[in-house]
């Protein structure tokens, strides 16, 4: 009985020192300031280029006006993806 006794008070006394060393040791640290730089890693220049948007001129109107409205569409998506790319990317390269 002795024996069960003292070992949970050894085991309660080994909790108690671990928590009072914790937390005493934990004033003992020097906080620092976390600084995030972040780099971007550019593909090629040459990769992205602007898109053309080419003028139709169709065989008969009613075949440039079928094809302009999808056309345009298309080409406007496209100029505008590499337009925000070629923006952002100098952007990066003038440090803003």
């Amino acid at each position: 009985m002795t024996s069960k006794r003292w070992k949970r008070r050894w085991l309660t006394m080994h909790v108690y020192l671990s928590l009072g060393l914790a937390l005493l040791l934990s004033g003992c640290t020097s906080r620092t300031e976390t600084v995030v730089d972040t780099q971007y890693i550019l593909p090629p220049a040459g990769l992205i280029v602007p898109c053309n948007k080419p003028q139709l001129t169709g065989i008969t109107p009613e075949e440039t006006a079928k094809e302009i409205p999808y056309l345009k569409s298309a080409l406007s998506q496209c100029a505008a993806h590499a337009d925000e790319y070629l923006e952002w990317r100098k952007q990066r390269e003038d440090g803003h």
